[in-house]
């Protein structure tokens, strides 16, 4: 709910590189999240789990980028800031890909032992790995985004 409402509180123009990534991002997310509801994925999801994990380390991610870009939209001195925000930016989603990459993996593996009747249009799960690949998705397009000047 925090990434929600603090990409509602930024200017457009702050860093629209990065409002797109983060939209499509909190949208994947509620998918997955709405996912997690379901009694077969209890296994998977628990405090300790690689998805609680990545998921963590996404919102904290998010926070983070959130966060220097709202510097950036109130910031007036110049160029030379921008490139500090650019680079603290960059730091933070290498440090999250390093991080949390090989949970993705993790993820993927657990969710493939969950009983999902993908045939079945009623099955609320039938969608789960695509909504997870979306998220990974919108995560990667989030730390391949770029500031321009």
């Amino acid at each position: 709910m925090n990434v929600a409402s603090n990409l509602l509180c930024l200017e457009p123009k702050a860093a629209t590189e990065f409002l797109v990534p983060l939209g499509e991002l909190r949208d994947a997310l509620y998918e997955l999240y709405c996912d997690c509801g379901d009694p077969r994925m209890h296994a998977i999801h628990g405090s300790t789990s690689p998805l609680a994990g990545y998921v963590a380390g996404l919102y904290a991610l998010c926070d983070e980028v959130l966060e220097m870009l709202a510097m950036i939209s109130g910031d007036r001195s110049g160029p030379a800031d921008l490139v500090r925000f650019t680079a603290d930016i960059r730091t933070r989603c290498v440090a999250f890909e390093q991080a949390c990459a090989p949970l993705a993996d993790e993820v993927a593996t657990a969710l493939a032992t969950v009983s999902v009747d993908a045939t079945n249009p009623v099955d609320p799960l039938r969608d789960v790995r695509e909504h997870f690949r979306d998220v990974v998705r919108a995560a990667g397009d989030l730390v391949r985004a770029e500031l321009s000047a």
